[in-house]
């Protein structure tokens, strides 16, 4: 449904949980949000999640950050040319075995494999004007996390959410 609600329009961002009703909630599966915030405060995370800055997790300590020059997932980014970079760890040292990169039309731009630890992939790309990317990363047991989009515009100038 995440694909289908981006293909509409629909400017979201990739969360994950559980949902049961028991007295478990919150750690009966390894499902999270992941959110990225320079510190654990109501602001800093309210903000992050106004900004669309975070993730979804299949397991409860990935760490995953997508960045389009120096704008985080979630963000709307100006002009074609750009310097992506995609960063993960894993809290239990688990190993990443591929590294997907996806475009509006949910295809495949790039596949990696990265080496056993955390890691970082960075390259150049010039995109569409109205375009967007997400991220998407695998681990040897069926862990993994999606990314929030990046938006592009290629205009001069960031667009604004209304």
């Amino acid at each position: 449904f995440y694909d289908e609600a981006l293909s509409r329009g629909w400017r979201i961002g990739a969360t994950g949980s559980g949902d049961n009703h028991n007295g478990d909630w919150g750690t009966a599966t390894d499902s999270r949000i992941g959110i990225p915030a320079p510190a654990l405060t109501r602001d800093e995370i309210r903000s992050a999640l106004g900004a669309r800055r975070f993730y979804s997790t299949l397991d409860r300590n990935i760490q995953l950050s997508f960045k389009a020059d120096s704008s985080e997932m979630g963000s709307t980014v100006a002009g074609c040319s750009h310097r992506f970079s995609i960063s993960a760890r894993d809290g239990d040292d688990e190993s990443f075995t591929e590294v997907f990169l996806y475009n509006s039309n949910h295809d495949t731009v790039a596949t990696w494999y990265p080496e056993p630890g955390p890691f970082t992939i960075s390259f150049d790309m010039t995109v569409r004007a109205n375009d967007y990317f997400y991220v998407r990363i695998a681990q040897e047991d069926g862990g993994g996390a999606i990314s929030s989009p990046i938006w592009v515009s290629c205009s001069g100038t960031a667009e604004q959410d209304p």
